[in-house]
């Protein structure tokens, strides 16, 4: 398990809950299992467990999570496991699926609820099942999507220590529901609105999603972040933005200096898309945008790279931060500048363990309410 994943330290009641339901002799014959959000891998792998015969295959958007889950199926010395990066239905890569099993996220919002439900029709064979555990709050919710008039047939309602599960499949002569964005578009489920702002004299749009932060207003180590990247305007050719959150400090560069490259990094796909629409939203070349899905910002990232940007996650513990972007402030070379910020306590631990940044050396840093950055430079 990782510290820094979904009941990371234990099984959660409701992963054990929705297991319990399958663990019967009808299920058996489902041997063709996707695990929508799948963590490190409980639901799939316990699944896998129960019955070996099965091909599994699970899809997370965070990078730390498919890694896991890859490495729990090679230690338990499984086959036929499938473990990759998506975002909802759109990454799934299955078809003809028997059983699709999903601990639904609380805050994902309802149009993305309503889809991780509804949108995967095409994805199961005739008679397939899906069978998904919410927490209690989204009771109602769920039972208002999962209705006749959907094309839904409900088989198995159970409640139970503040969870509740649900199995059910399509009705063969129901509506084929579509997608559950406005525009089709996959990012459109995770729509939370539709902002516009204002950095100094810059002025920008962004669209927001639902279960990162920063959707109605800038924090105040962004506020720092922008400020110190904006003191000078000094133009970078190639930027790296790591944990890029809803996108405004990747669009804040591309307004202000539109850099020949900017690269977006981070453990977070729905993070990535979204810091990515919101750059080609704001006239940013899409061709001059590079996404890097990944848990770390590596040596060979940060070739040519100009100016490093990342953000601190919050409450994530030191020894993760430290693997994140150890190595690649340890490979800058000037005239680099390095901007990092996130909580005082988080970015004065990383200054110390590092005792400075690399071979570059710490010139400025400021505070404002619990928060802090730090840039380095030549």
């Amino acid at each position: 398990m990782a510290q820094d994943l979904f009941s990371g330290h234990d099984l959660d009641p409701g992963t054990r809950l929705l297991l319990r339901t399958l663990a019967t002799p009808e299920h058996e014959r489902r041997l063709r299992v996707l695990d929508l959000g799948s963590g490190y891998g409980p639901l799939g792998l316990g699944l896998k467990l129960l019955n070996p015969a099965r091909e599994v295959e699970m899809v997370d958007r965070d990078a730390l999570a498919v890694e896991y889950s890859r490495r729990n199926a090679e230690r338990n010395r499984m086959s036929g496991v499938d473990v990759h990066a998506g975002l909802g239905w759109s990454g799934v890569r299955g078809r003809e699926l028997d059983l699709v099993v999903s601990n639904l996220p609380a805050k994902a919002g309802d149009r993305a609820i309503r889809h991780f439900l509804l949108d995967g029709r095409a994805h199961l064979k005739p008679g397939g099942m899906v069978a998904v555990v919410v927490i209690a709050r989204l009771h109602e919710l769920v039972e208002g999507i999962l209705v006749p008039e959907a094309g839904v047939e409900v088989v198995h309602r159970q409640r139970a220590a503040g969870y509740s599960v649900f199995h059910y499949g399509f009705s063969s002569e129901g509506p084929l529901p579509g997608p559950s964005s406005g525009d089709g578009a996959p990012l459109g489920v995770y729509e939370r609105a539709s902002l516009e702002l204002a950095f100094d004299d810059i002025r920008y749009g962004l669209r927001t999603v639902y279960s990162l932060p920063e959707f109605d207003t800038l924090a105040y180590h962004t506020r720092l972040m922008a400020g110190q990247l904006l003191d000078g305007r000094r133009r970078p050719r190639h930027v790296l933005v790591f944990n890029p959150g809803q996108g405004h400090l990747p669009v804040l560069i591309g307004r202000a200096f539109s850099p020949d490259r900017i690269t977006l990094a981070g453990r977070d796909l729905l993070s990535l898309a979204n810091a990515g629409a919101n750059l080609a939203g704001n006239g940013y070349p899409a061709e001059r945008v590079l996404l890097r899905h990944q848990t770390t910002v590596l040596p060979a990232d940060v070739e040519g790279v100009d100016l490093l940007v990342a953000a601190l996650r919050d409450g994530q513990p030191n020894a993760i931060t430290e693997h994140e972007l150890g190595s690649a402030l340890a490979v800058l070379r000037p005239p680099a500048r390095v901007i990092v910020g996130g909580s005082s306590t988080a970015v004065t631990r990383l200054e110390s363990r590092l005792g400075g940044i690399g071979p570059l050396r710490i010139i400025a840093r400021k505070r404002n309410r619990g928060h802090s950055v730090l840039e380095a430079g030549p």
